[in-house]
């Protein structure tokens, strides 16, 4: 049924055709939470599940962010490759050249292709995800691509997507589902997608043990002259209760 599937999305690709997608390819001018600030969902950033996520359709996976605004959040899952090769499933010249499987991108729209590749120039017929990271759903660019040995080897293909409506996704941050961060193509694009996950929960540990640090002895700078000094403080005190040096009231 998943190889019915597959090659139903293949096939309904149209020339330049793309994925439903929650939002306009132009850049949005709008609030903060849109910014793609360190710690914030964002174009071309990483969502790593965390442990605690269950959710059988997320738990240990890595979403890649490929379109992010205020209509909403689409990215594709990098590191659950299925069983299945675009050469088993449909008779497309080239496409036994294409030695990675096709990845399981998400829950959503699962009978629609993307792809991923990277390339120096925008290809025709692709969008610009981040850095030389590009994205579409074009049949007639994935075969120019197949024609290519050398471009297959920075090409990726996903079942489906993942998708979330306005201010789901931050929802799901805050409720401590997903750590964000910052994306990188080699990790998108690794032969290694078991190792992934383990990776990105390993960096953003390390993050978060970095945030948490402190300078060693007192953990507040005392500043000369101000009230963070304790001389600063027994000499105020000295001068409100004379003859008291302790600056302590006496009850006797």
């Amino acid at each position: 049924m998943r190889a019915f599937i597959l090659v139903l999305g293949l096939l309904s690709l149209g020339s330049g055709a793309q994925p439903e997608a929650p939002a306009r390819e132009q850049a949005v001018a709008g609030p903060a939470a849109l910014r793609a600030t360190a710690g914030q969902p964002g174009k071309g950033k990483f969502l790593v599940a965390s442990k605690s996520l269950l959710d059988p359709n997320f738990s240990r996976t890595v979403v890649f962010l490929i379109e992010y605004n205020e209509q909403g959040a689409l990215g594709v899952i990098i590191n659950r490759p299925t069983e299945a090769k675009l050469s088993d499933l449909v008779e497309l010249e080239g496409a036994e050249r294409l030695g990675e499987p096709i990845y399981w991108g998400g829950p959503v729209a699962r009978g629609a292709m993307q792809l991923l590749l990277r390339a120096k120039e925008a290809p025709e017929g692709a969008l610009p995800v981040f850095r030389d990271v590009y994205r579409s759903g074009s049949r007639e660019l994935l075969e120019r691509l197949l024609s290519d040995p050398d471009a297959v080897e920075h090409l990726r293909l996903y079942s489906g997507h993942a998708g979330w409506a306005p201010g789901q996704l931050e929802t799901e941050i805050g409720r401590g589902g997903w750590r964000v961060m910052p994306g990188d193509p080699n990790l998108v694009f690794t032969r290694a997608p078991s190792t992934v996950w383990p990776e990105l929960i390993r960096r953003a540990t390390n993050l978060w043990a970095r945030r948490q640090e402190v300078p060693p002895g007192d953990q507040v700078a005392r500043l000369p002259g101000t009230w963070q000094d304790p001389g600063f403080i027994s000499n105020r005190l000295a001068t409100a209760c004379p003859g008291n040096r302790s600056g302590l009231s006496s009850n006797r």
